[in-house]
């Protein structure tokens, strides 16, 4: 190896590889990757990567966290090739250079000890030293970038990463990150050779006290109106790397990019990346809230974790067996729409339970005492006598109208606390609309505990179960405001129909609103168009914004098939037992 090569032409060897636990100590490689490249052969797209599973050799499963993250299951690795195969095909690369390679990884620390445990096995260890680290350059480089995370710095240069973090694809970011910093090096620093790569790593260190900076331009934020919209983060190739919706366009945008603490890792890692907007200007709130759900249908970005299509399904129960639950609608499936099984699943665990008068752990993580468990069951039925029989498991009907009963209970509670906290005490939060809270968690159980998470599981498929039918309503909703950031703008008009908005517009000096011609449409032909997860979440963040509009006291007005207007506190009080 010549330290007077260019950069440009080094000849490097880049590696990544994922494992089972954050060091050789405790775990093993499950996935290796490697290129043998350059910055110029890279720029010139003439780059091959190799890479492979590895199969476990001293452990059984990849934990469930390694495989959230890499999307490697210990399914996959039973055919892989053993350690010692890889490690041999790894070293027939090297043995057949001529001369020594430098090694290239983003954050070598983690990459190093794992890789050289590889090459033990073949004896090869020593032929890769003295590593480069591409997150240690851009440190020096770019002290003020918010992040240097492999997926970051590569989404800073334009290449945007899949959430699954497999070795072959972080080979070919790593490449971009090294093409692109070679580049810098050269132009902005005069670093042209190894040699003196090597001297400046040595001689600039970490600017601790450098102030962030961001791709995107400080005059392209501040310039947003105050607006409600909808804005698109875009990344260096003007990809959408994340849609959100805003009351105030300026403000809400701004918040990314402000305070030297501010924001959380996905938000900064995110906020590397951005280099331009695409906005949408809306008349309120809620349309930008509408527009948003469907453009994050339309673009998939990969920051939105929400409201994108992915794998999700819609799902529907029977009211004659709430065990029974299908993403096909049908006349015997009339409870729905539902965003989740997994609380119709705990609720068939529970009702088996109460059937069977046995303890069905599973219903919890942290629960292990069966007897404490039982307890609780004993406890529900003693205090839910008048809905749940003394043996066996109460009708859907009846465990349905239990769940009213606990809904009702729960917002007196919370009309309870909002009364002593006026008196300066503390109030309970209301929940939100999450479905995949089957079972809320305690660290120390007690029967009371055990009885009490019962309840809201129940409390909670009734309010979705009744949720699920005041969205059916709005497929064909007509809903008239006065939206509350903006007294002097005339009242606005949105008109659903089929669950789609058919358009939004101000409301005329003496108009009389009337519901859509479509408005007395079968509930069945409601449930299968509720199907479709766009219209589902359409119809979801209608109801959300709805919800809104309730608690701001603003003035509204909602038509719903066959019925007569609802205004004022009558629909507040709906839309709140949803």
């Amino acid at each position: 190896m010549d330290e007077e090569t260019s950069l440009d032409e080094l000849e490097v060897l880049l590696l990544d590889c994922q494992a089972s636990g954050a060091s050789p100590k405790h775990g093993e490689i499950i996935d290796v990757a490697w290129s043998l490249t350059s910055a110029r052969e890279i720029r010139a797209r003439r780059m091959s990567v190799e890479g492979t599973l590895v199969a476990l050799e001293q452990q059984t499963r990849v934990p469930r966290r390694v495989k959230q993250l890499t999307g490697i299951s210990t399914k996959m690795l039973s055919d892989a090739p053993s350690p010692d195969e890889v490690a041999a095909d790894l070293g027939e690369l090297l043995r057949s250079l001529e001369d020594a390679v430098v090694p290239v990884a983003h954050y070598a620390r983690f990459e190093r000890p794992f890789i050289h445990g590889l090459l033990e096995r073949v004896g090869l260890e020593e032929h890769l030293e003295d590593y480069l680290c591409t997150h240690a350059i851009a440190q020096r480089l770019m002290p003020g970038l918010p992040r240097r995370g492999l997926r970051a710095i590569a989404g800073y240069f334009g290449e945007m990463l899949p959430e699954e973090k497999r070795a072959e694809v972080h080979v070919m970011a790593t490449a971009v990150i090294w093409r692109e910093i070679v580049e810098l090096l050269m132009e902005e620093e005069e670093v042209t050779t190894l040699a003196e790569l090597r001297h400046w790593l040595k001689t600039r260190s970490v600017d601790r006290s450098a102030r962030r900076e961001f791709p995107l331009a400080r005059e392209t934020r501040l310039g947003l109106p105050q607006t409600p919209g909808v804005y698109r983060m875009l990344n260096r190739k003007g990809d959408v790397l994340y849609v959100g919706k805003a009351t105030s366009l300026k403000q809400r945008v701004n918040s990314y990019f402000r305070g030297k603490k501010g924001g959380g890792y996905r938000k900064l890692e995110m906020a590397t990346q951005v280099w331009d907007l695409d906005i949408t200007e809306t008349i309120t709130p809620l349309e930008a809230a509408m527009l948003e759900s469907d453009e994050i249908k339309r673009h998939a970005p990969p920051y939105n974790k929400q409201l994108r299509r992915k794998d999700r399904e819609v799902w529907f129960s029977a009211s004659e067996d709430l065990t029974e639950a299908s993403t096909m609608p049908t006349p015997f499936f009339d409870l729905g729409p539902f965003g989740s099984p997994i609380t119709l699943e705990a609720l068939r665990m529970l009702i088996w339970s109460l059937e069977e008068d046995v303890a069905v752990l599973e219903l919890f993580h942290t629960l292990e005492d069966t007897d404490l468990y039982l307890d609780g069951l004993a406890l529900l039925r003693e205090r839910r006598a008048a809905r749940i029989p003394k043996s066996g498991a109460p009708s859907p009907q009846e465990l349905l109208a239990l769940g009213e009963d606990v809904w009702r209970e729960y917002l007196a509670y919370l009309d309870e606390k909002a009364l002593l906290e006026e008196q300066g005490d503390e109030v309970l939060e209301d929940e939100g609309d999450d479905e995949d809270d089957a079972i809320e968690e305690e660290e120390d159980w007690t029967p009371e505990g055990v009885c009490f998470a019962f309840e809201r599981l129940i409390g909670r498929v009734a309010r979705y179960a009744r949720r699920g039918a005041f969205m059916l309503d709005l497929f064909d909703a007509t809903v008239c405001w006065q939206p509350p950031h903006f007294p002097d703008r005339p009242q606005r008009v949105l008109v659903m129909e089929a669950g789609e908005l058919l358009h939004a517009r101000d409301l005329e000096d003496g108009e009389v609103l009337e519901a859509t011609l479509s408005a007395q449409r079968h509930p069945l032909e409601r449930r299968i168009l509720a199907a479709d997860v766009d219209v589902y979440d359409r119809l979801s963040v209608l109801l959300t914004e709805l919800r809104r509009i309730s608690k701001d006291a603003a003035e509204m007005t909602l038509l719903l098939p066959g019925e007569q207007p609802i205004t004022g506190a009558a629909l507040a009080a709906r839309l709140r037992m949803i």
